[in-house]
């Protein structure tokens, strides 16, 4: 039952694919305060290593500061968009069908992830910085499973917004990298909400 207000498609057909950031929207504003609020002053969104994640944010919110990353062609991801990157991991077998869609304890941060994903993970070692265990990527891209839930342009309903990856308190058995879930598009009140741009040429 659920939508995705994708206008890239064209891009998408004419270039051959998209890029997708390879970490979590940062707050380049933040100066190394996590973010506590969706009120939190900032203007500047990076995706770089160690940047404070860009969490507290509602979805329309989120559609606004990834395009702001580079006008006309940066984007809020759309639920497409995360599925065709998962499916990638496995076409390359940097991950297997079960890791992307039954069980991503094993590569990212989740209250119950494993072996070295396990370093530094979880809500009590939430530090909001992007990128931080090498052990929380694929394809050399970060924090796909887990650390934050991502907003994505699809819709659930015409109210509810869907968002992807489960995050760091939840369990990588229950809400793998495919993970979906949905909330008010407005919904911000929480440090586990954040996005992830995406670049079309």
């Amino acid at each position: 039952n659920h939508t995705d207000n994708d206008a890239n498609q064209e891009s998408v057909k004419n270039y051959g694919g998209f890029y997708i950031a390879r970490y979590e929207a940062g707050d380049g504003d933040a100066n190394g305060t996590p973010r506590s609020s969706s009120s939190s002053n900032s203007n500047t969104v990076v995706s770089k290593k160690g940047a404070i994640v860009y969490n507290y944010i509602s979805q329309p919110d989120s559609i606004t500061r990834a395009e702001s990353m580079y006008t006309g062609k940066s984007k809020l991801i759309s639920g497409a968009g995360w599925d065709r990157t998962l499916n990638w991991l496995i076409e390359t077998k940097a991950k297997t069908e079960n890791e992307v869609f039954v069980n991503s304890s094993s590569w990212g941060n989740y209250k119950d992830s494993t072996g070295n994903a396990k370093t530094n993970s979880g809500s009590s070692n939430m530090n909001y910085t992007t990128g931080r265990n090498e052990a929380w990527k694929a394809n050399n891209i970060y924090d796909l499973a887990g650390n934050v839930w991502d907003w994505t342009t699809e819709a659930n309903s015409s109210d509810k917004r869907v968002f992807r990856g489960g995050n760091y308190d939840y369990h990588g058995s229950g809400f793998p990298a495919s993970g979906r879930n949905f909330n008010d598009s407005d919904y911000s009140d929480f440090s586990f909400f954040g996005f992830r741009p995406a670049l079309y040429l």
